[in-house]
């Protein structure tokens, strides 16, 4: 792909474009969304990717193919020898004819969060805060052809040619044979307390899933599960409510399978009028998630649990539900950093995951590491040891790398609580925690880290870090109703000290470049730290041309590499010349795979890390001062780093 100034898109200022920022690699992977299944093949939503599994036998799930899409899958539906996917950017329309070689036909951008996906014949209806119907009756060029925006819809039916629509406090049913102008014929109203979430179909009744919030004497919600007569469809009747609830339902064979964070529940349904409990399945209360879809196939149920991939459950005895198999989804990436052609991610619930990038087209995961009882947020590569901090009772992990595939614990610190943001410099690390705020770790001698010092937060909630050890300065960003900047003195680590504050608006990111300090913000802000008691504004620099959210900041050499953000969530990774801070000007632009919430940046290249959907490399920009040994006139920037 060409790099592509930002001055032909939006007007900002460029030098010429260098043959830079071109990604090298992508790992799409990350929480598992949603499952669709036709027979013994199943569609697997995993992060930015569609698997296509074949369950011919349920106990031995086989990945025959994959594909990678523009955005994160929110859901997908399988019908023959098509998969529509429905990403964070749109629709995506798949075929898998040859499963092994899945091939993307047909792409519709409509930039929406999706809740539910329905297809019959040539018609694909997506509920996301309205409901859109779009004809893909000519695959490569799918169209919107009707839309219902009255009121905000979660999830959608089809009972002949009527659409039955959850909306927040009950039920519609909308006649679709003239997709162009959707009417509605009936109403369910539940009440302002009443709120729905998912429903099915079963013959002409409706299992809807929802809560009602007042009905318990302590005042907290009750779930609820009702049978919706619609018989006739202009006149939706509940004939029974019960007090079961669940995020998803899918019905087969007289069989409803719900599934919520806990796990599976089984209902009766062959009389809608009176459901009948049957059994469920419980998941390790480790098993954490926060979102749980299900697909109904012959004797089993497919439950997606984010972190945690897909189960297989056998449903024969529904009195008894047995998980016959798993398959694994990496979950949430929250941190990654590369030394070589090694990227080792912290993936929260999940560990941290290693990922040779030597192919960098082709990423391979090489295994997973537990890492006791934390669960991971951010890692940081020192030589061969990996440090991780994380939530649970380790507070600072120290892991040697040499040989990934079986990497070994060499130390753990305990009694920090929710480790958020891990650095190194100069034989100390530095976490952020939520308790109680900013930690100093001796970590010359990696088998036995030793607290040094520790500064408390006063409340504030540290959310970015960066660290200059040759300013001997920390700055942390509290993300609050009014971002802050706390600029930290750290020559004497046992004692650090705030010397000063910032008022900075909503941006995300921070970083040293030389004895400068840059902030994502709107636009780029740039502070002379020469007097850290005194931080003096530079002119502030717009790498957009116009409003844009900046951040994460990485910078390397005199090269600050900035995700800008225009629109939510088409984002865009900016190379921007810092050999003058006083001047920025950018060197070129990429778009990137969503909106990354870290980036990374070393002679190895630049990271940036999605929070649910894995990673994304890119080459470097050459340096501009070392190109011509002297362009700015002012060495402060680059002096540490010279021979």
């Amino acid at each position: 792909m060409a790099v592509v100034g930002l001055a032909l898109s939006l007007g900002a200022t460029c030098v010429a474009a260098q043959d830079c920022l071109e990604p090298t690699g992508r790992w799409p992977y990350g929480v598992a969304t949603d499952v669709a299944v036709e027979g013994s093949v199943a569609i697997l939503a995993n992060g930015a990717a569609v698997q296509i599994l074949d369950l011919g036998d349920p106990t031995a799930p086989v990945v025959l193919g994959e594909v990678r899409t523009s955005l994160m899958v929110d859901k997908v539906a399988i019908a023959g020898d098509r998969v529509y996917a429905a990403t964070h950017a749109g629709l995506e329309i798949i075929d898998i004819s040859t499963p092994e070689s899945p091939l993307v036909v047909g792409e519709l951008q409509l930039w929406k969060l999706v809740d539910a996906i329905e297809v019959i014949g040539d018609r694909v209806y997506l509920a996301g805060g309205d409901l859109d119907i779009v004809d893909v009756g000519t695959p490569s060029a799918p169209v919107v052809i009707g839309s219902w925006t009255e009121l905000a819809t979660v999830d959608v039916d089809l009972l002949g040619s009527y659409a039955v629509v959850s909306v927040p406090h009950g039920l519609r049913v909308l006649d679709v044979s003239s997709p162009s102008s959707p009417v509605v014929v009936g109403q369910l109203d539940l009440g302002s307390d009443h709120w729905v979430q998912v429903l099915d179909l079963t013959g002409n009744h409706a299992i809807v899933l929802g809560f009602q919030a007042t009905v318990l004497e302590d005042g907290l919600s009750s779930d609820q599960f009702l049978s919706v007569d619609l018989t006739d469809p202009t006149q939706p009747v509940v004939v029974s409510v019960d007090l079961w609830g669940g995020d998803d339902i899918e019905i087969r064979d007289g069989l409803a399978r719900v599934v919520d964070a806990q796990g599976l529940e089984i209902y009766d349904v062959n009389d809608p009028a009176n459901p009948v409990h049957q059994g469920g399945f419980g998941y390790p209360s480790l098993y954490i998630s926060f979102r749980s879809g299900v697909a109904a196939m012959s004797g089993h149920a497919l439950v997606t649990r984010e972190e945690h991939g897909l189960g297989v459950i056998s449903v024969s005895d529904p009195s008894t539900p047995i998980l016959v198999a798993e398959l694994d989804a990496p979950g949430v990436t929250l941190g990654a950093d590369r030394a070589g052609d090694l990227v080792v991610i912290a993936a929260v619930y999940r560990g941290l995951r290693f990922v040779d990038v030597g192919d960098p087209a082709h990423p391979v995961e090489l295994g997973f590491f537990n890492v006791g009882t934390m669960f991971p947020n951010d890692v940081v590569i020192e030589t061969d040891l990996a440090y991780a901090t994380g939530h649970g009772g380790t507070g600072l992990a120290v892991i040697d790398i040499g040989n990934p595939i079986a990497p070994v614990a060499v130390a753990s610190l305990l009694g920090m609580w929710g480790g958020e943001i891990i650095d190194v410099a100069g034989g100390l690390a530095y976490i952020v925690c939520l308790d109680p705020g900013l930690r100093i770790i001796d970590i010359s001698a990696p088998a036995a880290p030793i607290q040094v010092g520790a500064l408390d937060s006063q409340g504030a909630s540290w959310d970015e870090m960066a660290v200059s050890a040759e300013l001997g300065l920390v700055a942390l960003i509290d993300q609050g109703n009014d971002t802050i900047a706390t600029i930290v003195d750290i020559e004497n680590p046992a004692a650090p000290t705030v010397v000063s504050t910032i008022d900075l608006g909503p941006g995300l990111g921070v970083a040293f470049s030389g004895r400068y300090l840059l902030f994502g913000d709107i636009p780029l802000r740039i502070f002379d730290m020469s007097d850290p008691a005194a931080p003096v504004e530079q002119s502030p620099y717009d790498p957009w041309g116009s409003p844009a959210y900046i951040g994460p900041v990485g910078v390397i050499g005199s090269v600050a590499y900035v995700q800008v953000t225009p629109a939510p969530p088409e984002s865009f990774l900016v190379a921007v010349n810092m050999g003058d801070p006083r001047s920025p000007t950018n060197l070129g632009s990429s778009p990137l795979a969503g909106y990354g919430n870290r980036l990374s940046v070393s002679s190895n290249g630049v990271l940036v890390t999605y929070d649910p959907t894995g990673f994304e490399s890119f080459s470097l920009c050459h340096d501009p001062i070392f190109a011509d040994g002297f362009e700015s006139g002012d060495p402060s920037a680059w002096s540490s780093s010279a021979p």
